[in-house]
């Protein structure tokens, strides 16, 4: 897998000997991204101390335990491997994969006083823009556009340019050259952007102080840079693989798997935003993931099609609940009602069968299947006209699936209101993410409702910006929740609820788009649909689940 550089030596103080302009022997953090030649399985990030940007000895790892790894800032966790700390990540390459480690407080040798070391990495799929601006505190330097001339990187520190800072640039080949940068943190390398080069930035700031009862006269700071070129040309980030594409494009629709086939139905057809009776579909199809090339079309249910539909399976059936429909023709005031029907769907005699109505109307709204009972959480009812007249709903439902007569059963009031939001059934708990709230502000908060017990609790806010919990999907696959929001990134729940972290991404990030199960070996899971510049998407993208690390590995960097 990796050339690895042997050195006798056991002891970080030993790497740290001659810290001059660039120390002759010295250890640094690196990131690699190792891509899969299978798509159907997940790429690998690693993370070790070494002279270059190859794994060095084994015993050099124990350093990295407390590196932490983000992407998008949100946390990767690591896991000891047998050369290096190892990430699985599922979907598209991310664009950009950071790393901190602070060693704290070293000794130079008798003669020399203290400092501390601290030490940045990145890994880069693609060129920054050129005007970007650097977000991350520390050292950072990064490969950037160059318009089609040599490769061009630049160097900040806590965010402004590193004017003068020392780069040593390393070639896969063994050579090595030592380079400045200009005035705005800029330096030209020549092919940096074809992978076979790694830089290491130095940059002293001169600033004594205290870290953990010990002084120190300054912080060296390190940063290092890895390149892996994307081949995806939609999204660089993507470890997904485009499977296919929806007979329409659609957003805020129903998709569920069953069997072995991708199910999906109704939706928004139009640009986000504009409804008259044109603008939402009917359309019933499926779609074999056994191999199939061709979507098929399946009986419709009777009346309008609907949109801010859900669409579960319980392994049996398909079940379609809630919705909205707009009534008007095209060009006249809106009026948008949600409707409280509920659809069961044999694929056996492909025949719609009615069950017992909610007792509410409601739409955009998430529903699961758990233990025999269809659960309905969130939303909002639309009586008519436009969405100013609507009401956010209060309670959260159950429904017995034994018998399609039984009633509903309330179970209480939700400890919140929200609508455009997702749930997922795990473990014997329901969990609400994300969601637009009755003062249309966006929600990252997750709620856990215990179904043995009645209890509502919360766990670890959904990562990133706000708006990331508008319109998200969820699904739990073996025994882990995960969701993809708005910007694309595949997250995964701890398993205590405190933390999520980073697992994988998208080749085109969306909203109003559906998580589901493949429901085959190996499992992975799909992307459906959804929005994109406010405009349906039709692409379907495929999600290998990322590797569990095995029960003897620790975890490098929980999350904050």
């Amino acid at each position: 897998m990796f050339a690895r550089r042997i050195l006798a030596t056991s002891t970080l103080v030993f790497l740290l000997t001659g810290l001059g302009a660039f120390p002759a022997s010295a250890h640094f953090l690196w990131i690699t991204y190792e891509a899969s030649s299978d798509p159907s399985k997940p790429a690998t990030i690693h993370a070790f101390l070494s002279e270059t940007s190859a794994p060095d000895l084994p015993e050099f790892k124990k350093y990295v335990r407390n590196a932490r790894l983000t992407v998008r800032d949100r946390p990767v966790v690591l896991s000891e491997g047998e050369e290096t700390w190892i990430a699985s990540w599922s979907g598209a390459a991310p664009a950009v994969i950071d790393g901190e480690c602070d060693l704290g407080v070293m000794t130079r040798g008798k003669e020399n006083g203290p400092i501390r070391l601290f030490y940045t990495a990145r890994a880069q799929t693609v060129p920054l823009k050129e005007d970007a601006e650097e977000k991350a505190t520390g050292l950072r330097v990064a490969l950037v556009k160059s318009d089609g001339g040599p490769a061009v990187a630049r160097v900040w520190f806590n965010g402004k340019p590193a004017a003068k800072a020392e780069v040593k640039v390393l070639h896969n080949d063994g050579d090595v050259c030592e380079l400045v940068t200009d005035d705005e943190g800029r330096v030209t390398v020549e092919n940096l952007d074809q992978g076979n080069i790694a830089l290491l930035v130095k940059w002293p700031d001169g600033q004594a102080g205290e870290l953990d009862g010990k002084a120190f006269q300054e912080t060296r700071h390190y940063a290092t840079l890895t390149v892996f070129p994307a081949t995806d040309a939609t999204n660089p980030d993507a470890t997904a693989k485009a499977l296919a594409t929806l007979p329409e494009p659609t957003n805020s629709f129903g998709a569920a798997t069953l069997d072995g086939f991708l199910y999906v139905y109704g939706g928004h057809i139009d640009r986000t935003h504009y409804y008259h009776r044109g603008t939402t579909t009917n359309g019933f199809y499926r779609f074999n993931l056994k191999g199939g090339t061709a979507w098929e079309t399946l009986p419709s249910p009777e009346g309008p099609g609907l949109q801010g539909v859900a669409l579960v399976s319980d392994g049996r059936y398909l079940y379609r609940v809630g919705g909205m429909s707009a009534h008007n023709e095209k060009g006249m005031p809106q009026d948008l009602r949600s409707v409280a029907d509920v659809l069961r769907f044999d694929p056996t005699t492909r025949t719609w069968t009615a069950l017992t109505p909610m007792p509410e109307p409601r739409s955009t709204h998430d529903a699961v299947v758990a233990d025999g009972f269809l659960y309905v959480v969130g939303g909002w009812t639309m009586p008519g006209g436009d969405s100013t007249a609507a009401e956010f709903v209060q309670t959260a439902l159950r429904l017995k699936l034994d018998d399609p007569g039984n009633p509903w059963e309330s179970l209480g009031e939700q400890p919140f209101r929200r609508r455009a939001l997702a749930a997922a059934s795990l473990e014997g708990s329901i969990y609400v993410i994300g969601g637009l709230n009755e003062d249309m502000e966006v929600e990252r908060r997750v709620d856990r409702y215990d179904v043995a017990t009645g209890v509502w609790s919360q766990v670890a806010d959904l990562p990133g910006s706000k708006l990331e919990g508008f319109a998200p999907s969820a699904f739990a696959v073996q025994g882990r929740l995960y969701v993809v929001g708005r910007d694309g990134v595949m997250v995964r729940l701890s398993k205590d609820g405190s933390t999520w972290e980073a697992v994988g991404s998208l080749r085109t990030p969306r909203i109003t788009h559906r998580l589901v199960p493949t429901g085959l070996n190996p499992a992975g899971l799909l992307v459906v649909g959804g929005t994109v510049n406010s405009r349906p998407c039709d692409s379907v993208e495929l999600l290998p689940l990322p590797v569990e690390p095995s029960p003897a590995t620790v975890a490098a960097n929980p999350a904050d």
